[in-house]
């Protein structure tokens, strides 16, 4: 009878205490993966501004371009919306699957491979500071100094 309530609480013990575990196994989406397709889709924003100024060029200036590049450039346009729409539907898909960790405000993203503050980026950024302030302080050498008492 002892042997059989020692089992049972040991059941219920280790029952209890699997359960946070269990809880805790939740997978989180790709971090890298969401990081690149924020990125993609920023990257087909600006190549799309960028063929749309390109067409209202040619088409301000039709006499420097061809019917061919125009055409190329439209068709250009189209597939870079084929591709926004890509990677946005399947960024919606991992928001789908994963709607807890988009909501949270525990998901931030860390992965930037864009904005790695370096030593020699440091210095480089600290240089332009200090090219900036002497530029400032060199315009206010021509003004002419007040007269002390």
């Amino acid at each position: 009878m002892k042997r059989v309530a020692v089992v049972m609480v040991l059941m219920l013990y280790t029952g209890l205490t699997s359960t946070p575990l269990f809880g805790q196994t939740y997978q989180y989406p790709s971090q890298e993966r969401v990081q690149e397709l924020l990125d993609e889709i920023e990257d087909c924003k600006q190549k799309l501004k960028n063929t749309q100024a390109e067409i209202k060029n040619m088409e301000a200036n039709p006499s420097d371009y061809t019917l061919a590049d125009y055409k190329e450039a439209e068709m250009l346009v189209e597939r870079i919306k084929t591709c926004l729409a890509a990677r946005r539907a399947e960024l919606d898909s991992i928001r789908k699957e994963y709607p807890g960790w988009f909501n949270s405000p525990n998901a931030v993203l860390p992965y930037d491979r864009h904005n790695r503050i370096t030593p020699r980026s440091l210095e480089e950024r600290l240089k332009d500071l200090e090219r900036k302030i002497s530029q400032v302080l060199n315009r206010f050498e021509g003004l002419p100094k007040p007269k002390g008492r």
